[in-house]
């Protein structure tokens, strides 16, 4: 016979006892999502000055420590983008950083670099957007002495081995041949086009012809002009200190002063391209067709926008990535007229951002979900937002504004970004700030201009027989957009 210690009555009496003093309080799961309510919260939004470090002339380090892994994370940022491609050599910019990277150095091979950073555990990798370019490093913090070398060689002495070029030419024109076969992406390619027009950098590119030009001495050129001597700002995380690093991080500076080229190459031109609003589709077969509805948003600095607080609540209502969004709910938990729907605002930059709708449907369907779509914007047009409706979006935009500072990589990366597009340094406490002030009133306002139907494009990729017969007369004449060949964008006849 097993015996009962005599002292586990008393201590089950006392936890009993305890727990009956302070009982827990079970929160109610509510009905719905829009019913759940949060805790205000504030965040800490860094200011620049106590990460903010000048290495000569023409390179800043924002240094944001955290020792809790011994982890780096650094990011060489350069005013190197698609807006600095001459005429007839578009993806110049976007390959030159590719070979940066896969070409070898001047002192080693290809394999020789892939075997040195191996050897160190450290990845490099490279980007490169309309804007700027980023070279990353992460390694362990005690491989970043010996790995910040073969970085400086990456960024000031690549090799552009032939060998390399090739295979990355032959590697970009295999994917060429694809990018028809992809509705999403025939999606993106048109509404750009619509937005923007052909002619910005922003809006153009790769082609089989231009790549088979492009040659080592391009690259070379190409490097020499703009890389060598761009500004660079870098950002720096984990487990590092400022002290004992930047005077290594000067190793990373432009090894040539900026030129005058390279000066009047910032800020980038805008697109002059005034978009048709109207309906238009790229028929074909296809599983599901491919719906965006939007416009131009903007036109100067967002910083200085009155409005852009409550379109982003607006836009946040509407289909913000929750499930208790109005064209979710609508669309696919009510109806099921779609596979997916999605709404974004992106802020203006430099020139003006964009709104837009997008969502998959069943072509028999997709007619009936554009017409729902719209409803629900003349609706947010027409009727105020209900307080809970308005909150819980504020929250799920804060929540996003506090998790683009929730660690040391986001915050040295944010400002990094900040610096070298000249945001101002307080934009996102006002940005936080000015969410708070939005009212229904406010936001009923801002919608009647952002969804205003008389500016809406419509784009719809795929077959969709209903189309015609579900819109209003005035939308049922769409425009028929040419097929292009994959390889050259040249209309197929």
């Amino acid at each position: 016979m097993r015996l009962r210690p005599t002292w586990l009555p008393a201590l089950f009496a006392l936890c009993a006892g305890a727990w009956q003093v302070s009982p827990a309080r079970p929160q109610p799961i509510p009905a719905r999502p829009e019913l759940l309510r949060f805790a205000p919260f504030e965040v800490e939004f860094p200011g620049p000055e106590r990460y903010r470090h000048a290495i000569g002339t023409d390179t800043i380090a924002y240094v944001v420590e955290d020792h809790r892994l011994p982890l780096v994370d650094l990011r060489v940022l350069l005013r190197i983008g698609a807006f600095l491609d001459p005429p007839g050599k578009d993806g110049l910019a976007l390959m030159t950083l590719d070979l940066m990277r896969l070409g070898g150095t001047e002192g080693r091979s290809p394999a020789e670099l892939e075997a040195a950073l191996a050897r160190l555990g450290a990845e490099v990798s490279t980007s490169t957007g309309d804007l700027y370019s980023a070279v990353r490093l992460r390694c362990l913090s005690s491989q970043l002495d010996a790995a910040l070398p073969l970085l400086a060689e990456i960024l000031d002495r690549p090799a552009f081995e032939p060998a390399a070029l090739d295979r990355l030419k032959n590697q970009r024109i295999r994917g060429l041949g694809n990018r028809n076969d992809d509705a999403a992406g025939l999606a993106d390619r048109e509404w750009n086009w619509l937005l923007h027009g052909r002619e910005h950098f922003s809006a153009r590119y790769l082609v089989a012809p231009q790549l088979y030009a492009l040659g080592r001495s391009d690259f070379e050129g190409f490097h020499r002009r703009y890389v060598r001597r761009a500004p660079r700002v870098l950002a720096l995380s984990g487990d590092v200190s400022a002290e004992k690093w930047l005077p290594r991080l000067a190793g990373l500076a432009p090894p040539e002063p900026r030129s005058a080229e390279v000066a009047r190459s910032w800020p980038p031109p805008a697109p002059h391209f005034q978009p048709r609003p109207g309906v238009y589709q790229l028929s074909g077969p296809a599983g599901q067709s491919q719906v965006i509805v939007g416009r131009l948003y903007g036109g100067g600095s967002p910083w200085d926008d009155p409005t852009l607080p409550a379109s982003r609540l607006a836009n946040q209502v509407l289909s913000g990535g929750s499930f208790a969004s109005r064209l979710f709910r609508r669309l696919r938990t009510e109806e099921g007229l779609v596979y997916g729907v999605t709404s974004s605002l992106e802020a203006p930059e430099l020139w003006p951002g964009a709104f837009e709708v997008r969502f998959q449907a069943d072509p028999a369907k997709a007619g009936k979900a554009l017409v729902e779509v719209l409803a629900e914007l003349e609706r947010l047009r027409q009727e105020p937002v209900s307080e809970s409706e308005l909150d819980l979006a504020r929250g799920e935009l804060k929540a996003e504004f506090a998790e683009a500072v929730g660690s040391a990589r986001q915050i040295a990366l944010a400002l990094a970004e900040d610096q070298l597009l000249g945001r101002p340094p307080a934009a996102r406490r006002r940005s936080w700030d000015q969410l708070q002030a939005v009212t229904p009133q406010t936001l009923r306002q801002a919608a009647g201009q952002l969804f205003d139907p008389a500016q809406l494009l419509i784009l719809v990729v795929g077959d969709s027989p209903t189309l015609a017969r579900e819109l209003p007369p005035a939308l049922q004449q769409a425009q028929p957009l040419p097929h292009r060949d994959p390889y050259t964008l040249e209309v197929v006849p």
